[in-house]
């Protein structure tokens, strides 16, 4: 279903306003880098991942990207490592979440927006249990447009860090490839790894 450019514009900036209305993606430090603001988005391809995504640009906060195929280990690695608080999450990898959560292999990821959250309300309120703060998609889009008007958003600069990419690698753990917003802009090939 196509949707004007002037309909994504005012979603993912009300997306945006609705991640600093709530305070999810707070300034952290890790592993003497940063500071960052982080928001990691699990889903397949959607609308709301390339929106949220856009939506981070508006306002300089980077993603981290997870996906299914990287395995169990591998996404409670990446949710550690970044430290990530918040994660936009399709309802397909909530049982992922939930199995991590009954494991105690993460400790810093509090807060999941998900997508079509209404297709898996019984695993909603089980995350829930563990201290996990549920939102729908579109209630924070909602909370953007509604509470948002006097949030100044702060565009990111072509040195940020637009996104951290997981590869799966050839051994070990996976490495996080850091991409500046030039990086993807231009092709620069200067990208780093998060160490």
């Amino acid at each position: 279903t196509w949707i004007t450019y002037e309909t994504a514009n005012e979603l993912l900036t009300n997306f945006s306003k609705g991640l600093n209305v709530l305070n999810l993606c707070p300034v952290i430090e890790i592993e003497k880098e940063g500071p960052y603001r982080f928001l990691g988005i699990y889903s397949r391809n959607k609308k709301e991942w390339l929106l949220s995504y856009l939506g981070a640009i508006k306002d300089s906060i980077t993603i981290v990207t997870v996906y299914e195929t990287l395995g169990l280990i591998a996404i409670e690695y990446i949710l550690e490592q970044t430290q990530l608080i918040t994660v936009v999450i399709e309802v397909k990898a909530l049982k992922t979440v939930l199995k991590l959560a009954k494991n105690h292999k993460i400790h810093n990821l509090k807060n999941l927006i998900v997508i079509e959250k209404e297709d898996d309300e019984e695993t909603c309120q089980e995350l829930s249990k563990f201290g996990f703060n549920i939102y729908s998609w579109e209630e924070i889009v909602e909370q953007g447009k509604n509470k948002g008007e006097k949030i100044a958003l702060n565009p990111a600069k072509s040195e940020d860090i637009c996104t951290i990419n997981y590869t799966s690698g050839t051994t070990g753990y996976p490495k996080g490839v850091k991409l500046s917003h030039k990086n993807i802009v231009v092709g620069d090939r200067k990208s780093t790894r998060l160490n």
